[in-house]
């Protein structure tokens, strides 16, 4: 029952970490926005959303899609709504990948293997011929 217990907890507090975070990064990607079109895509985009078109290829369906629904709220310029629009996907995208993230590196009980990411390169020992020198790739 207590192993219950700890994991309701620490969902709770996984959920209300995405949520802040999902808050906060909404907040800034609106405060960031563009209020009318942007440089390259942008234009491209909006008009797509608004008249259902397609894009450049790949044509981006889902997004067109949602961002048309968008286009109908009355909030301003159309640039507008759609900007916001990807502000909400972005804000989406942050809390999405931190409870993929807390959920990899917790595995509460669910079965799922506990997920570790090698923080540092190592230099090989001297002497040692069989390892590979460590590479950086930027």
């Amino acid at each position: 029952m207590t192993g219950n217990f700890w994991g309701r907890v620490a969902s709770r507090q996984a959920r209300l970490c995405a949520a802040l975070l999902f808050g906060a990064a909404f907040a800034l990607y609106v405060h960031t926005t563009a209020p009318g079109m942007g440089f390259v895509d942008s234009g491209e985009l909006v008009t797509a959303a608004y008249f259902l078109g397609i894009p450049h290829p790949p044509g981006f369906p889902l997004y067109v899609l949602i961002a048309h629904a968008a286009t109908r709220l009355p909030l301003g310029s159309v640039a507008r709504r759609v900007n916001l629009a990807s502000a909400l996907f972005g804000a989406l995208a942050v809390a999405v990948f931190f409870s993929i993230a807390w959920q990899s590196a917790c595995a509460g009980g669910t079965g799922a293997r506990r997920v570790e990411f090698p923080l540092r390169l190592e230099r090989p020992k001297v002497g040692n011929s069989r390892r590979l020198p460590a590479r950086r790739y930027l």
